[in-house]
């Protein structure tokens, strides 16, 4: 009869090689959701081995195994796991590959340990990860790493806004992604400079960099990145007025996130589509999907989609004549932007504040708190720089400052 050690690793060995069939079931399009349903009925049992590997740290076949299993299925885990889990697992594995000096598990864990800090809003503790990810890829000649470093960090950037640095490197991105012929990775830094674009306010260059990502990941088979496409290009011809367009593209993307769990996509459509849904004045459909989007970012931890959320049902708020609410929530906001360091969020919620302070009747912090934003959104090269001009210039035009 076989020993409980022995048991505990013929399982484990087979749940790793489980997770590779179903990571690369990915790879084809008629498998992908087959695959994730296969994930559903597994994953109990993975959490158990894990656990058991977790608990064996001391003996050499449990930790080459427990090095390996998050890899194994990196792709499908980050669609079914809370990022606060994944970055448990992510951390022991972390632990056993350095203990069997495995430089390229890793640099991939390292990699999906920024992704988790990224997903929870920790965009600091993500730009650590991934500097230190991208090191070891240089250092090991691991290009298409070294590319991944780049696009992540990338994303940072924005995100803290910095959106020339953020260019500079999703483009380096795509220079290494083009020549390693990594068609998944050209994708990904595509949709990234696509987003940046849109940061920008150039709202029709970021519509073509997310179709020529779409036309990549639709045959590969990655319904995540096909959701993130379709909810891009939804998000952008919102800014361009185009309601309907916006919520046809949305909706496709809220129907791929919700058939595959991705709980983040999730979110983020949520808030776009409420947003569109407000532009076309459909005002209680837009709350409710700003609602969604709070609880399910509350559930995952994610303070950056917490932020996001509070911020859209601050200004509905507003605009619904509700101003201690909507003073409420933008507070709120600011906080959690300011813990994730999101300095162009910051600046944006600072002027929103400042809108609701002077119809409050405190033109004082109102014009102080516009002064402020304006600054930082002039440092950041912020298009959003224009709007808080243009606000401040018809507050004195009405009530000359001294």
């Amino acid at each position: 009869m076989p020993s409980r050690r022995d048991a505990i690793l013929r399982h484990a060995r087979h749940y790793c090689a489980v997770l590779e069939a179903i990571d690369a079931q990915q790879a084809d399009a008629r498998l992908a959701f087959d695959a994730l349903r296969r994930l559903d009925v597994e994953l109990p049992n993975v959490r158990v081995t894990q656990a058991s590997l977790a608990a064996g740290r001391g003996d050499p076949d449990f930790v080459a195994i427990s090095a390996a299993l998050p890899d194994a299925g990196a792709y499908v885990l980050s669609l079914r796991q809370a990022p606060q889990e994944r970055e448990r697992w992510l951390d022991d594995a972390l632990i056993a590959a350095r203990r069997r000096r495995d430089l390229p598990l890793q640099i991939s864990h390292m990699l999906n340990l920024g992704l988790c800090r990224l997903d929870q809003g920790d965009l600091r503790g993500a730009a650590v990860r991934f500097r230190k990810a991208l090191a070891w890829a240089r250092d090991d000649g691991r290009r298409i790493d070294e590319a991944k470093a780049f696009g992540n960090l990338g994303s940072v950037m924005a995100q803290l806004g910095n959106p020339e640095s953020a260019l500079a490197l999703h483009r380096r991105a795509l220079r290494i992604d083009r020549a390693e012929k990594d068609r998944t990775g050209e994708a990904a830094d595509l949709g990234n400079i696509g987003n940046v674009h849109a940061r920008l306010g150039d709202f029709r260059r970021a519509i073509a960099y997310h179709w020529r990502a779409l036309a990549i990941v639709t045959p590969l088979g990655r319904p995540r990145e096909r959701s993130a496409s379709l909810g891009a290009i939804g998000a952008a011809y919102r800014s361009l007025g185009k309601t309907a367009l916006a919520v046809k593209f949305l909706a496709a993307s809220l129907d791929i996130a919700r058939d595959i769990a991705d709980r983040h996509g999730e979110m983020e459509c949520l808030v776009n589509l409420g947003n569109a849904e407000i532009d076309a004045a459909h005002y209680e459909a837009g709350q409710a999907r700003y609602e969604e989007a709070l609880e399910l970012a509350r559930f995952l931890g994610n303070r950056a989609g917490q932020a996001n959320a509070l911020g859209n049902l601050g200004l509905h708020c507003y605009s619904r004549g509700d101003l201690p609410q909507a003073l409420s929530k933008l507070t709120d906001c600011l906080e959690l932007h300011k813990a994730s360091g999101n300095r162009h969020g910051c600046a944006i919620t600072l002027f929103n504040r400042a809108l609701v302070l002077h119809d409050l009747g405190d033109a004082a912090s109102a014009l102080a708190q516009a002064r402020l934003a304006l600054r930082r959104l002039r440092r950041l090269r912020s298009s959003d720089a224009d709007a808080v001009s243009a606000q401040l210039r018809e507050w004195r035009r009405r009530a000359p400052v001294p």
